[in-house]
Parts: C-alpha cells; structure tokens; sequence
C-alpha cells in the first residue's frame, strides 16, 4: 500500500508540475517532429532525413551545453537554412507529395496487353524497326510527356499493327502506355527545353517518376530497359517481359530490387528465392 501511495503522490506532484497544458504542448510538439520526419524520408533520391535529425541533434546538445551562441546561431539561421532545402529539393518533394496518381478504371482490363505489345516489338524488328515506349505505373506522366497523337485505346494486335506499320508512326519518338494497358498516344515526346539521345532522357524520367521505358534493337532483336534511372541493357524478349510485368504489378505486395538494380513486387510472404524477375 506505501508504494501505491508513494507511486500516486509521485504521479500528483509530476502533473502539478507539468499541467495538462504540458502534455499538450508536447503532444502537439512530438507530432509535428514526427510528420516532418515522415514528409522528409518520401524523397527516394536525397538522404534528407538524417540532415534534419542531425541539426535537431546539434540544436539540443548545445543547449545542454549552454553554448548560447551556437544555439542563437541555429535558430537565427533556421527558416533560411529551411527555405534553402525545400527550394533545393522542391521537384523530389513535391513529386512526392502532389505528383498526379493513376486511378484504375472500373472498365475491364486485358491482362494479355503487355504479352501483345512485346509480340508486336518483336514482330517490327523484322522490318529492321525499333521502337521506344514508355509505360506508366502509379506516377502519371501527363505532365512529363507530350502526347504526339492521343488515341487513348485498349492495346490489341490490330491496333498495334494498324499505328507501327503506318506512315505516321516515328521510331524516334515515344509510345505512351497506361499501366491498365490503354495506349494512350503515340509519337510522344518528354517536355524537356533541350532533348538528347533516348537513353539520356530515359534516365532523366525515370528518375521524376516510377514509370519504365524500354527501346528494342532490331539488329540485335533484343530489349534495353529504364526504371528508377537503372539501365538492363540488351535481354532477350522473355526476360523483358517478365521484369516488365513483375515491376508493373500493383501496391500491396512487397518490394525487392532484382540483382540487376531494378525494384520490383512480390507478394506477401513469399520468399526471395521463390520469385525474382529474370
């Protein structure tokens, strides 16, 4: 009972001390800290997070330490110090937190579309043909791309057939793919001031958003695949198609990142050496 009443007097004296408008303000306090930690590691591309708890760190040690100067210093420099870092990273940012997300349609959704459309790659390189294309995956590319002709239909092999053998079609330019498999346009192009090879701009992209792009060479008849600014340079059909689908596979499943550097799903509770893309 002696400690019951010394444990509740402790409790008591610890409240009159502190008060509720304590705990709310710490409250309120912990919770920003913490939504700001969360807001900083989005960035996938800048070490962000470890920057900003090292100067908290440096803040509080010198307060501690009762290094006034230092502590005036850090927070006379603060919101500069602040503004300097959004404006230095506002692209990653703010792709993180308002970049355009593709909705799903409730229309139904041909699962053989990614099959078709390496078919009919294959099928062109025949003709000594190669294309580049660019298919979204959860990031849209409505503000990144350029649509030459906006078609905007579900991929089949007539359609395939009817745009890549047609005068229109330009090798150089982009075919740009819904990740539902709607050809959304063709002869597409990267809204860039200064463009350059594929490749280049390829890695540009893919870095801005999740989206892959792969380019066929018809001399070689293979595939050279982009995404999160990796490259897997010429793989055979099979294996293009089967890194392709794996990494375009929905949320909610787990993320791996295959030996040759590009992230991909598996799902849950599966192990490693039970699935990995070619």
């Amino acid at each position: 009972m002696d400690i019951l009443t010394t444990l509740n007097n402790s409790l008591l004296l610890h409240w009159q001390l502190f008060g509720w408008h304590a705990v709310v303000e710490v409250a309120f306090f912990s919770t920003l800290f913490y939504q700001t930690c969360r807001w900083l590691r989005c960035d996938r591309w800048n070490n962000l997070l470890p920057i900003f708890l090292g100067t908290c760190l440096c803040a509080l040690l010198a307060h501690c330490m009762q290094l006034h100067t230092i502590v005036t210093a850090v927070l006379l420099f603060a919101p500069t110090v602040g503004s300097l870092f959004v404006i230095m990273h506002q692209e990653t940012l703010q792709k993180n937190l308002i970049t355009l997300k593709n909705i799903t349609p409730p229309r139904p959704v041909h699962t053989d579309w990614l099959e078709e459309l390496v078919r009919t790659a294959l099928h062109i390189m025949t003709t000594n043909t190669s294309m580049v294309c660019a298919i979204e995956k959860t990031d849209s590319l409505q503000h990144y791309l350029e649509p030459g002709l906006s078609l905007d239909a579900p991929i089949t092999h007539d359609l395939l057939a009817m745009v890549l053998h047609s005068s229109i079609f330009r090798p150089a330019r982009l075919l740009w793919v819904s990740h539902t498999g709607q050809l959304t346009a063709v002869n597409a192009e990267w809204r860039l001031e200064d463009h350059e090879d594929w490749l280049t701009e390829s890695l540009l992209m893919t870095k801005k958003s999740d989206c892959l792009v792969f380019k066929t060479n018809a001399q070689q008849r293979t595939f050279s695949l982009v995404a999160q600014a990796q490259l897997i340079e010429d793989i055979p059909a099979c294996d293009a198609l089967e890194t392709i689908r794996k990494y375009l596979q929905p949320k909610g499943i787990d993320k791996r990142t295959d030996a040759k550097g590009i992230e991909y799903e598996a799902p849950r509770g599966q192990k490693p050496s039970e699935q990995h893309p070619a």
